[in-house]
């Protein structure tokens, strides 16, 4: 993955609070809110292609086509393998233009509970940042944060903006509601562009099959890459998910639920059709 050390080369004010750190594991604020961040913290490669690219955006375009190449170089010159997996959410919907760029690709899509997906959005804009009492004593420590966000959006006023939103009920609320709708929509968006991409680059995968058994949820990768490893990987980081909604979802929540799950088991069939996949996968 890339981490906040590889970032922090391109992005000045990461540099100075990388500086600071101890570089020791991930952990858990101590309100079980804030990850503790280190240097080698992972984090999404949206947050590079905002901070270099002339045109703000956290979602790969191909004017960015070198600039994330060469941070793809780096991470994979510090991992000493030739098969990285990079994480970024912005990029949901925009993975054929990815494939396009990067013939050499290939892409996993993750569905998860739609009612899960819009609790941990909603978790994250209502805890806001990390406050005194969590960030403790200790000035080798550091949480999520302002501060973090201010440097991994490398001082851009559009920080100042969102430290604004973050603080004020109101506008948390509509950020909130903004959120559901935007993740409603694209999850249509979504399930549209997924049925017209390659059937041998693209893997289909399930959050809730990983949880319940890795090893069989990530047989439906075993095209792009080794089932087993990205099992183990998946079960160190699944343990950082956030809480499991409660309560019943509302109706259009189960409704776009069931389109999407039905999307995914119609192209992993078309993958065992194709001879993508094995048969035996699906059993």
């Amino acid at each position: 993955m890339v981490s906040v050390s590889d970032l922090a080369e391109h992005l000045p004010h990461l540099q100075d609070l990388v500086s600071k750190m101890e570089n020791t594991g991930p952990a858990f604020g101590e309100k079980g809110r804030s990850r503790e961040i280190t240097p080698s913290t992972s984090v999404e490669y949206g947050w590079y292609l905002y901070s270099i690219g002339r045109t703000r955006s956290f979602r790969f375009k191909p004017a960015f086509r070198n600039q994330l190449a060469d941070l793809i170089a780096a991470v994979k010159r510090r991992a000493g393998s030739e098969r990285i997996v990079l994480k970024n959410p912005w990029d949901t919907g925009n993975e054929a233009t990815l494939l396009l760029e990067f013939g050499d690709a290939s892409s996993i899509i993750i569905r998860r509970s739609l009612q899960a997906v819009e609790a941990s959005a909603l978790q994250i804009i209502g805890s806001g940042f990390a406050d005194e009492t969590e960030m403790g004593s200790d000035p080798e420590r550091f949480y999520e944060s302002e501060d973090y966000l201010q440097a991994l959006m490398n001082d851009d006023p559009l920080f100042q903006a969102l430290s604004k939103m973050l603080r004020r009920p109101s506008l948390q609320r509509l950020l909130a509601l903004l959120s559901k709708w935007n993740t409603r929509i694209g999850v249509l968006i979504l399930v549209r562009r997924v049925r017209t991409l390659p059937l041998h680059r693209v893997g289909f995968i399930s959050y809730e099959e990983m949880v319940e058994d890795p090893g069989r949820g990530a047989h439906w990768l075993a095209h792009i890459l080794d089932p087993s490893s990205f099992a183990s990987s998946f079960g160190r980081l699944g343990s950082q998910a956030g809480p499991e909604p409660s309560g019943r979802s509302p109706m259009v929540v189960r409704a776009l639920d069931r389109y999407w799950e039905r999307a995914w088991s119609d192209m992993r069939r078309r993958q065992i059709e194709a001879g993508v996949l094995d048969p035996e996968t699906e059993r």
